[in-house]
């Protein structure tokens, strides 16, 4: 068991990122710790903001409507050009929209090739 800096919860060891510099190997603070901050830095996005946002999204990913509990990651879905936060993605349909380009137009060719070659 450790005890987070930074919410002051003890918890079991895997619940806090391997750092192999540090004393223990591992960080001062908390996954839930980390990622909250990762949130503020990266989107300007508190706790209560990502809260709200997880739900009206009813706690599913913006696209498929996994539950996000069923996820392994789960990805704020951004538009790089404007830093606007569009939703919560599960990390699969997150990686597909950026593969396609982040656009509208990249959809639509994915959609016409999979039309011409249902069988």
């Amino acid at each position: 068991m450790k005890t987070c800096n930074r919410c002051f919860k003890s918890k079991p060891t895997g619940m806090f990122y391997k750092r192999a510099v540090l004393k223990g190997g591992h960080m001062l603070h908390c996954k839930e710790c980390s990622e909250s901050d990762q949130r503020l830095i990266r989107y300007r996005l508190d706790d209560k903001a990502y809260e709200a946002l997880l739900q009206s999204q009813d706690y599913s990913c913006g696209v498929c409507t996994k539950p996000l509990s069923d996820v392994k990651k789960i990805a704020i879905d951004h538009c790089h050009e404007t830093g606007d936060i569009r939703g919560i993605l599960c990390s699969p349909c997150n990686v597909a929209i950026g593969m396609l380009g982040d656009n509208i137009s990249g959809l639509q060719k994915a959609i016409k090739y999979l039309n011409l070659t249902e069988t």
